[in-house]
């Protein structure tokens, strides 16, 4: 019988290979879950508007006894940033800049929506936080600075189509469900003392009401005559409502209000 001889280099190459095999099973390492944390860009927005519009209007109550010739160009700028930090808490804050080119200064501007009297062209429009799903329940909660739209902005609206808008500064309760949708309200269209800047508004310390002579029986006598009464202010002005829309089907709703 003959031997058979393999040669050594071949018997090397097949110990080495047996080994390395038998090295990579024993010591294959588990496959882990990727966990790495969420970054402060994930649901991080931001977005810009720019529009510039001129306008011309020309006798537009139909009186021509009135002076009431305007032109000019508008321009509205705006920045906003938005962060869902979850599924149910969401952030936004948008900054806006408005100017007249070509125009007076003040109100003619955005309907008497913006400053009056000063050159004060940059504000925050938007600023506010919402909560949603709270108690696990269709509750919603958004508060700050916000825009109101109801009644297809013909109840209450944002302006947009003005060179300025209108914002709320206040809180909103919202439940939305499949057949009824209620908001609720509150909110401070103006304070006493919030014309530092020049700003004129028919709220505030400048509008008093009649001296009060709610005198105790053993007051001075220019109590009960009203030289020393007490003058009230008007104070805050706030706005409130509640607004409801039921929604029988996708063809009938009905606003309640």
């Amino acid at each position: 019988m003959k031997n058979f001889h393999l040669p050594f280099g071949l018997i090397l190459v097949l110990m080495v290979f047996f080994h390395l095999s038998l090295f990579s099973e024993e010591s294959k390492p588990e496959q882990t879950k990727d966990v790495s944390l969420p970054t402060w860009t994930e649901g991080f927005q931001t977005g810009a508007m720019l529009r510039v519009r001129p306008e011309m209007k020309y006798n537009f109550d139909f009186n021509k006894n009135t002076n009431d010739n305007v032109d000019f160009v508008g321009q509205k700028l705006q920045f906003w940033i938005q962060k869902e930090f979850s599924k149910d808490v969401f952030a936004k804050i948008t900054f806006q800049d408005a100017r007249v080119w070509g125009g007076e200064k003040g109100s003619p501007t955005g309907l008497s929506t913006a400053n009056d009297n000063t050159r004060q062209s940059t504000d925050i429009r938007e600023a506010y936080i919402e909560v949603k799903n709270i108690l696990e329940i269709p509750l919603h909660v958004q508060m700050g600075r916000q825009l109101l739209k109801y009644g297809d902005e013909r109840l209450v609206g944002a302006l947009e189509w003005t060179n300025v808008g209108r914002s709320f500064d206040g809180l909103r309760v919202k439940s939305e469900t499949k057949y009824l949708s209620s908001h609720i309200w509150v909110t401070a269209v103006s304070e006493r003392h919030s014309d530092i800047v020049g700003n004129t508004t028919i709220h505030g310390q400048k509008n008093l009401y009649n001296p009060t002579f709610n005198c105790p029986p053993d007051a001075k006598v220019s109590c009960k005559l009203g030289i020393d009464a007490p003058k009230q202010e008007l104070g805050d002005s706030y706005f409130t409502g509640f607004y409801n829309t039921i929604k029988p089907s996708e063809l009938l709703h009905i606003d309640l209000y």
